[in-house]
């Protein structure tokens, strides 16, 4: 998972005389792809984001806030939910304040691969793009994007293996529930690059 997750490096932006990286083009878009929420009227639209959308909405965030002439596009399908994953996106985005003049979304892709293509479609070549989505996920991302003839800049988020000079817990090394979902997730996006990288979805 670690190999995976660390291919391409966080975004670190500073919008000080300090500038780790620079951003002064004049149109720059911040695309968070599509994750998954659940639909309860008791809740705020953040609520109802689950736990990777939520991470992928908040880099997304971080990345307007320090870009403030950026737009921040949610991108997903509504599945078998009553609005598409992007305006619930939008709305949460809204909720933490984000100005809605900000703020678009493309609710028509329903895998990584429609929503590079409906990107191109939309917006071209011509704007400096930034990917948001899960670090695990952003190797095969990447993949489908640049099949799209775009050239997005990765922005991972939503990282499982953290590095630090903790030392570890003997518990760390025992077998859990934790580790087989981890393996799930490495297994699929491995696969996924694979055939990403054969022209499949």
């Amino acid at each position: 998972m670690a190999t995976l997750e660390n291919q391409f490096p966080p975004v670190q932006l500073l919008n000080n005389n300090n500038n780790l990286d620079s951003v002064n083009d004049s149109i720059v878009n911040i695309l968070v792809l599509g994750s998954g929420y659940e639909t309860d009227d008791r809740l705020s639209y953040s609520a109802q984001l689950g736990l990777s959308a939520l991470a992928r909405m908040a880099e997304g965030i971080r990345l307007q806030r320090l870009i403030p002439s950026s737009n921040l596009i949610f991108s997903g399908y509504a599945n078998f939910q009553p609005l598409p994953m992007a305006k619930v996106s939008a709305m949460a985005a809204q909720e933490m304040g984000i100005d809605s003049s900000f703020i678009q979304t493309i609710c028509e892709p329903w895998n990584t691969k429609t929503e590079a293509e409906e990107y191109f479609k939309r917006f071209g070549t011509d704007t400096k793009l930034y990917l948001v989505t899960d670090a695990a996920h952003i190797p095969r991302a990447v993949v489908h994007f640049r099949r799209a003839g775009l050239n997005p800049i990765p922005a991972p988020t939503n990282f499982n293996i953290k590095k630090n000079n903790i030392p570890k817990r003997y518990t760390y090394y025992f077998p859990s529930s934790d580790n087989i979902k981890l393996m799930e997730i490495a297994s699929v996006e491995y696969l996924g690059i694979l055939w990403a990288k054969i022209g499949g979805d």
